[in-house]
Formats: structure tokens, C-alpha cells, sequence
């Protein structure tokens, strides 16, 4: 049986004890050693973290001299560490915020876990109104990603219920939303039933021609009717 001991004993003690323990059934009891220290940051990454801060703050500050000192530092660059800085900042706008909210949801899953990230994507949930991360992402942006929204025929034939098992009222709602807002498409009256096959296929080439919009010219265009919609309330 080992010797117990009250007091600490000295590192050459402790080794030869347990080198002799290790080698019976004897076991030993000591105090318990003091929590280990938090891991110290690098003294270099400090000084560095000081000479950029130093820099931005002067009047020679120049982004392209700073990008060529980061270069030179062979510093790691990613896109969760640049949302780390970018989430910092308090006056962007809250479409912008909840935007960054769906790419770290999306993109970052493992980094929205951590803080920062995590407390700013929670935040906008809670400015939003929504209780999970799929309900960050605004319904026309899933629209925008549904496959079915890079064929605008189809999108019509849906909405005309034309060649195609028959289609729920939701699904065609869905259709007509999207031939609106990704195509600007609204005249839904053609192909419809009293039409000729020749009206139907000269309408289906016609909407052929027409281009997908871009998201953010979908965004304009959902930004200018929702400030047409408030100027007609006053």
C-alpha cells in the first residue's frame, strides 16, 4: 500500500510514488492540483493585433498597405473570421443583419454555435419575430432556390393547369408568385383553355425569352412596392 501523505509533496516524490504504484495495487492520495491555467494567447499575435489597431487609427491608414502587411504575416484569411468583425457593427441596417443571420445559419453551422456569432443571429431572430433559423430566410429567397423557379413555362402551365397533374390551390398561388416577382410576369390569362395550340406555343416562347431576375433586382423590387404600398396608406 502506498504511503498516504497530508501534505504536497515535491514532483520527484510524486514520480517515483506513482512509478511505484503503477506497479502494485496500492493507490495515492493527494491533494488535488489547482485548476490549469487558460491557454495565453501567442505574445506575437498580440503584438500584431497592436500594430494593425495602431495603424487603422492614423491618418496614413491605407487599406491596400495594410492587405500587403497581412500578406507578408501569412495571415489566415476565412469568411467566419471577417462575420466575426462584420457582426460588430451596430448601424447596419436589419434586412443586412438578417441576411448575415441566414449565411451564418447556412454557411458557418459550426461558428453560429460560438460567440460571437451565436448571440447576433438569436438577436435577430428575436428583432424578426421567429423562433428557429429556417425561419430567418424570407419566403421568397426558398422560392427563389426551388428548381421549378428556372422554368417560367412551367411555372405557367402550373398556374393554367396545363399538361400537369392537377395542382394544389396553394402550389399555384406559389407559381403565380413566382412568375411576379422573378420574371415580372402577370399576364396569366394566356394559355388558358379556349386558347389555340398556336396562342399557347407563341405565349410559351415568348415567356422563354424573358430572363430570371437577379436576387437583388428581385430585393429592389420588393423594396419599391412596399414603399409604394406605404405611400398609398398616407
Amino acid at each position: 500500500m502506498c504511503t498516504k501523505s497530508e501534505s504536497p509533496w515535491t514532483s520527484d516524490q510524486f514520480t517515483n510514488a506513482a512509478t511505484y504504484c503503477s506497479s502494485t495495487d496500492g493507490c495515492i492520495s493527494r491533494k488535488p492540483s489547482p485548476p490549469a491555467k487558460p491557454p495565453q494567447r501567442p505574445q506575437k499575435a498580440d503584438e500584431q493585433l497592436s500594430h494593425i489597431a495602431s495603424y487603422v487609427g492614423c491618418p496614413e491608414y491605407d487599406p491596400k498597405v495594410l492587405s500587403q502587411y497581412l500578406k507578408e504575416q501569412k495571415s489566415t484569411e476565412s469568411r467566419t473570421a471577417a462575420l466575426v468583425v462584420i457582426v460588430s457593427d451596430k448601424s447596419l441596417p436589419q434586412d443586412r443583419r438578417r441576411k448575415l443571420a441566414v449565411e451564418i445559419t447556412q454557411q458557418h453551422k459550426e461558428a453560429r454555435q460560438r460567440p460571437p456569432l451565436k448571440q447576433f443571429v438569436d438577436q435577430v431572430k428575436g428583432e424578426v419575430g421567429v423562433t428557429r433559423d429556417e425561419g430567418l430566410e424570407p419566403d421568397y429567397a426558398r422560392l427563389y432556390r426551388n428548381p421549378e423557379s428556372d422554368d417560367p413555362v412551367l411555372l405557367l402551365k402550373r398556374v393554367a393547369g396545363l399538361g400537369l397533374e392537377l395542382s394544389s390551390d396553394e402550389a399555384r398561388l406559389s407559381a403565380r408568385r413566382m412568375l411576379k416577382l422573378f420574371y415580372g410576369w402577370t399576364d396569366l390569362d394566356v394559355p388558358g383553355p379556349g386558347r389555340s395550340y398556336g396562342e399557347q406555343i407563341a405565349m410559351f416562347e415568348r415567356l422563354r425569352a424573358v430572363k430570371k431576375r437577379s436576387m437583388e433586382e428581385v430585393e429592389q423590387t420588393i423594396q419599391a412596392e412596399m414603399k409604394s404600398n406605404r405611400s398609398e396608406e398616407h
